[in-house]
């Protein structure tokens, strides 16, 4: 029946049916009611176009109009949400689900095939074979929708869209039609290094349009060639890559990313210990593994996590594990575990007894994935020095027996004694901050806010030793007492001064990244890539405020040291100084006003704060307010005006989850530590930067 046919029926039927509805109203439908009608029923139910025009009159005129109609038509049953899902739409279209997921990539074809995994039955005894030996019943085969990509070729249901199995296109990957290969009429058998698959068309036009295909995507495919050393890879200039030797910087990267992770996070592992600690030492449970993952999940990202599930003799416990990490996340529920595989031994079958999962792998939003050999676990933790123990400061390279212990431990006691009497030799324009061993007496005072220099005299000599920076050997306390270990001195607080604070957060480059923005050195405040952790060796890059790629460093936040003490940045202006002599300095703020009243804070400046008063100093605070320059919207896609106000910023510690992950524990720190407090005064005063602050900076004054 033709389309209009079917819709004179059903018009009549309406016309009918409305006519007598309207009866008592009218009397009479009138014509631009039968044209409503009609156009209404069109609209919900669109039909193929029909032309009867002779061939003889077609021009181009009647096929540019034909075209058109036949485009309208197609766009009409697209918007139909019935006709749109329906399979006959798709299989026309060759779409389907995965067609529109950005970063997978175009089609080469789609469709739905007959397709029997000829591997389901590899290993198995001759008695299992039996029911896939009729062939021609294809009581073996179903039907599934199968998506031909670049570099895999990958099957689902029809119905719900679940995936099969993908398979790539690798070295291995070959492609047979004639009957000797697939033993059956019209078929397809495709071959990886991972498995074999069966396919079987109806016509044989149908499977030589497939075969094309496959041999056309696999001639253009780089993994179907011999690769370079056997890889399975083939060689790509120019990749990102990072080489990590030991678990310290590999696990705290790992931790890294996870904060940073914006959709998913997948782990696979032979060894996982969910208690381990990422970054050492940390005052909390925070950067434990279960416990970031259950951060993670309860904000909303999804995390997958493959363990091999060993034996009980293995001893890894991975039951463990999985129960660990699957009682966290309980209002989400988006931590997933599996262990695989199942060691069954059944008598004429292939067993995984012998086998395991070796792979070790952190893969964060299918865009930065961690390989090799490093398993989130415990005894994986190290650091380039390869300590023995991790319970103190001392290196032991050698072992000695219960007596010698003893005394090394008493002589260092008489040490730690004769320690105590530093304090009264120490000058008068100084004051003592410690006693150590003097093994220990420079880090120390590097460590030590406000250490200029220290006075150590050895047992064996009396020489008096210098901390690299000190004026002159006369500014060092000398002593020839034997018993003085170490005394690590603090210049008294310079003149201190009065100032208020502000906050802010713009995400630019910071000023004082610039070379030469540091009297007398070359050194300059880092500033990072467009993630906020890789940082730019070069410091002449443009600013993200200007256009450029260099951005703040997601380090760069304020962080609690004690209740009564914290670590920051800040913009400054000090009168007197130029910006060559403010450029990372540091200051220590006691706040004076507010809900701080009694804290400090030690700040470095690593902004000129050009828009910045006198004796302010404007902290570098995530969610601060954007101010006059906002780089976040080009970082982190932030709204126009920041998050929160410009000005300002965020007003309450809930609308941080408003943040990146990334830097969010810096917003929080505004409401935690700081207490809400709303740009409270201060009195500051310059000392020694800590060596925490340099640390993430990567910049120090010799002055």
């Amino acid at each position: 029946m033709k389309c209009s046919d079917s819709t004179d029926i059903n018009y009549r039927k309406e016309k009918n049916h409305r006519y007598w509805n309207l009866f008592d109203l009218s009397g009479k439908e009138t014509n631009n009611d039968q044209s409503f009608s009609l156009n209404k029923k069109q609209e919900e139910q669109p039909c193929f176009p029909t032309r009867n025009d002779r061939v003889s009159f077609i021009n181009q005129f009647t096929i540019e109009d034909r075209c058109k109609t036949l485009q309208n038509y197609l766009n009409t049953v697209l918007k139909h949400p019935k006709f749109r899902e329906h399979i006959a739409t798709k299989e026309f279209l060759e779409v389907s689900s995965s067609s529109f997921v950005q970063g997978l990539g175009n089609s080469a074809k789609e469709g739905a095939i007959a397709k029997r995994s000829i591997d389901d039955i590899r290993g198995r005894s001759i008695f299992l074979r039996v029911p896939f030996i009729c062939d021609k019943l294809r009581c073996h085969h179903a039907e599934k929708w199968f998506v031909l990509k670049d570099s895999y070729l990958v099957y689902m249901d029809s119905d719900s869209a679940l995936i099969g199995f993908p398979m790539l296109i690798d070295k291995a990957f070959s492609i047979k039609h004639d009957y000797r290969k697939t033993s059956t009429n019209n078929g397809i058998k495709i071959k990886n290094l991972q498995r074999s698959i069966l396919n079987k068309f109806e016509k044989k036009d149908d499977r030589d349009t497939w075969f094309g295909c496959f041999i056309n995507v696999k001639s253009k495919s780089l993994f179907a060639e011999q690769n370079s050393f056997l890889s399975y890879a083939p060689r790509r200039q120019q990749q990102y890559a990072h080489w990590f030797i030991n678990g310290q910087s590999y696990m705290e990267a790992v931790a890294k990313a996870i904060l940073a992770a914006r959709e998913e996070i997948f782990i696979t592992a032979w060894f996982l210990s969910p208690e381990v600690m990422l970054i050492r030492p940390c005052d909390d449970d925070s950067m434990r593994l279960v416990d970031l993952l259950n951060k993670r999940a309860e904000e909303g990202i999804r995390v997958y996590v493959l363990l091999f599930k060993d034996p009980p003799l293995v001893g890894l416990n991975s039951r463990y594990a999985r129960l660990k990490l699957m009682a966290k996340s309980p209002t989400k529920k988006n931590i997933k575990v599996i262990r695989h595989p199942n060691h069954i031994v059944i008598p004429g079958t292939e067993s995984s007894f012998l086998f395991s999962h070796h792979e070790k792998a952190v893969v964060i939003d299918q865009r930065i994935a961690f390989i090799g050999g490093i398993d989130l676990c415990w005894g994986r933790w190290d650091t380039d020095e390869h300590r023995l123990v991790d319970l103190c400061d001392e290196n032991i390279t050698e072992l000695k027996l219960p007596n010698e212990k003893s005394d090394q431990l008493e002589e260092e006691i008489q040490k730690e004694e004769a320690a105590v009497g530093v304090t009264e030799k120490i000058a008068e324009n100084s004051i003592i901050d410690n006693s150590i061993s003097g093994e220990h007496c420079g880090g120390k005072c590097a460590q030590t806010p406000g250490c200029t220099h220290f006075a150590w005299t050895k047992y064996n000599g009396g020489t008096c030793w210098m901390k690299t920076g000190g004026a002159s050997k006369s500014d060092a306390f000398a002593t020839s007492d034997p018993n003085m270990v170490c005394g690590v001195i603090a210049n008294k607080p310079e003149n201190k001064a009065s100032g208020t604070t502000t906050r802010y957060w713009d995400c630019c480059k910071p000023s004082c990244g610039w070379p030469g923005k540091v009297s007398g050195s070359n050194a300059h405040v880092k500033s990072c890539r467009r993630d906020g952790y890789g940082t730019w060796s070069d410091g002449n890059v443009r600013s993200g405020c200007d256009g450029g790629e260099a951005f703040s460093c997601n380090n760069h936040i304020p962080w609690a040291v004690s209740n009564q003490l914290a670590y920051g940045f800040a913009a400054a202006t000090i009168p007197g100084l130029s910006e060559q002599q403010r450029c990372c300095a540091c200051y220590k703020l006691d706040f004076t006003s507010g809900p701080v009243v009694g804290k400090s804070m030690i700040v470095q400046i690593v902004n000129s704060g050009s828009d910045v008063s006198a004796n302010q100093f404007d902290l570098q605070i995530p969610g601060g307010g954007v101010g006059i320059f906002n780089g976040c919207t080009s970082q982190w896609k932030s709204p126009s005006e920041g998050w929160g106000r410009r000005y300002g910023g965020v007003s309450s510690r809930q609308e941080c989850y408003n943040l990146p992950p990334a830097i969010r524990d810096g917003c929080f720190f505004r409401f935690d530590w700081f207490k809400g407090a709303d740009n409270p005064n201060m009195v500051y005063s310059r000392v020694q930067c800590p060596q925490e602050l340099v640390k993430r900076t990567g910049c120090s004054r010799n002055d």
